[in-house]
């Protein structure tokens, strides 16, 4: 027989993931169970978020599950951006987690001359 203790929340979504269209996109988290109390929702707290390249922005929960962060400008096109949340600031979290994406990349519609 097994048994398994899960202490504290998990998180259970990343988001965004892959490329990316939305110059301003939502960066979020999604944990299993709430991780903090009613209080704090829709409330701007310290970053937990370390966005490389940097991005200017704030952080608030969303619920009691989702954790956000909201980015004051528009994203860099054509650029990969690496997210981690760092686990000090999110009680109960063991270690940091981290994820990429990037930014979509412009496209050539037109050029002239068209043939060369």
């Amino acid at each position: 027989m097994f048994l398994f203790i899960v202490a504290g929340p998990y998180i259970i979504s990343l988001s965004p993931l892959g490329e990316v269209r939305d110059k301003k996109p939502l960066i979020s988290v999604t944990f299993s169970e709430p991780a903090v109390p009613l209080d704090v929702v829709e409330r701007e707290i310290e970053n937990p978020f370390i966005i490389l390249p940097p991005v200017p922005g704030r952080a608030r929960w969303m619920g009691t599950r989702t954790l956000v962060f909201i980015p004051d400008t528009t994203l860099t096109p054509a650029t990969r951006y690496t997210v981690i949340l760092n686990h000090e600031k999110i009680k109960g979290l063991k270690r940091d987690t981290s994820w990429t994406f990037e930014t979509e990349r412009p496209e050539v519609r037109r050029s002239i001359p068209a043939d060369g």
